[in-house]
């Protein structure tokens, strides 16, 4: 089974979510201020582009900000329009993986910090639904409104943990 980390990717949250990530595309990107004005084939359009920034860029929001034509464009609303669409009920635990977190948070006597790609709120709502937001000493999310997004994959991101949570750059 292939989890996003906390949930399963083929919980109904996830799809909410990738759903959502294509109708933000699809208003960014299109000539339409409502998704009810698009065409089925402008949607699917969305779809392939919001994969595509996925995968070439490691997030949605990083390919769509570098490949704007509006580099004015700060998408602000983005988890805000995102955390409109999803039902946060939907996520529910993986059982062993909320144990075996429990257990080392219980038995280890190092922090237990969590990277995400995924925003501040999405983050925070997800982690409180599923009972677990108070088990981290740190929770660093991913700004969207930094032009310069950094996210996992890529080594640097460690860097930005290490600062977020206080330790000097081993550099």
């Amino acid at each position: 089974m292939t989890w996003t980390t906390l949930y399963s990717k083929y919980s109904r949250l996830r799809t909410q979510l990738v759903r959502a990530n294509r109708d933000y595309v699809a208003l960014k990107t299109g000539p339409y201020s409502k998704l009810e004005d698009a065409s089925q084939a402008m949607i699917q359009e969305a779809a392939d582009r919001r994969e595509y920034y996925f995968r070439t860029s490691g997030l949605t929001m990083a390919g769509l900000r570098a490949n704007s034509k509006n580099p004015e464009d700060t998408f602000d609303d983005y988890e805000k329009y995102l955390s409109s669409k999803v039902d946060y009920t939907e996520a529910h635990p993986i059982p062993s993986f909320m144990e075996m977190l429990i257990k080392l948070k219980q038995e280890s006597r190092n922090q237990l910090i969590l990277l995400t790609n995924s925003g501040a709120i999405h983050t925070e709502r997800t982690l409180r639904q599923l009972g677990i937001y108070s088990l981290f000493d740190y929770i660093v999310f991913t700004d969207y409104q930094d032009p310069g997004i950094v996210t996992k994959p890529y080594p640097t991101v460690y860097l930005h943990v290490q600062h977020a949570i206080g330790q000097a750059d081993p550099s």
